[in-house]
């Protein structure tokens, strides 16, 4: 079962939808042998291939194996329920984004939104304080909801909070991409000069990591050009519409 796990992982690395046969293969033999841990493990993985996989997502079956995922966790596995909380926030969080993009009625916009809101809320309050990877993870996602809205206020501290997590277990990447993200913040909500000084920052970090940061960090430099311009950066007026 964990050498099918495994390597259906390596195949949804690549993008390869047939990571979900394997990933069932493991699940039916974690549950001959009663191995509840594992199975919980893999269909959180059978979860995320169902929502990231362009061609296989099915975002009913995302939700399904996610919430069985999170249904076998022990009760004192804290950190298991909150990423199994996180998770099922992200199938909310790609049902919001898919019907914003679709223009869908504002009532079944605000359903997603609350869900996801609140799945990521609940991810973070169950998460021990010293889970600092997890805990900067929930708080970016919750940073980018928000800055998706336009709420910069509560964008800020969520991406606050992840710098300072990704900071005490010493991830120079994660951090970076929160910077980076305080930047679009920023600069939407019209503070150019404020973002720069983030986009800056952020571009530093990425290239500290190294060529595994490469992408990023060009982003951070065409985003540094944009707001290093006369009148730089897109302003509160397209922050609004994004």
């Amino acid at each position: 079962a964990s050498s099918l796990n495994f390597l259906g992982l390596v195949l949804f690395r690549q993008g390869d939808p047939t990571c979900i046969q394997y990933y069932r293969e493991a699940i039916n033999l974690c549950q001959r042998c009663k191995a509840q841990g594992k199975e919980a493990d893999t269909a959180a993985n059978l979860g995320n291939a169902y929502l990231r996989i362009p061609g296989l997502q099915n975002l009913d079956q995302a939700d399904h194996w996610h919430r069985h995922s999170l249904n076998l966790r022990l009760p004192d596995d804290w950190l298991g329920r909150a990423q199994g909380l996180a998770s099922v926030a992200a199938v909310a969080e790609r049902r919001l984004l898919d019907a914003r993009a679709t223009d869908k009625p504002k009532p079944m916009l605000l359903g997603y939104l609350r869900e996801t809101l609140d799945g990521y809320q609940k991810a973070l309050d169950l998460a021990p304080s010293d889970a600092h990877e997890a805990r900067a993870s929930f708080h970016s996602y919750l940073g980018n909801i928000y800055r998706r809205f336009g709420l910069t206020r509560e964008a800020m501290h969520h991406y606050n909070e992840s710098i300072r997590h990704s900071y005490l277990r010493g991830d120079r990447y994660a951090t970076g991409l929160c910077r980076h993200g305080i930047a679009l913040t920023l600069e939407e909500a019209g503070r150019s000069s404020d973002a720069l000084h983030y986009a800056r920052a952020a571009l530093a970090d990425f290239e500290d990591v190294g060529q595994g940061a490469a992408r990023d960090a060009a982003q951070a430099r065409d985003l540094i050009a944009r707001l290093s311009q006369p009148g730089g950066g897109i302003g509160a007026d397209t922050a609004c519409r994004t």
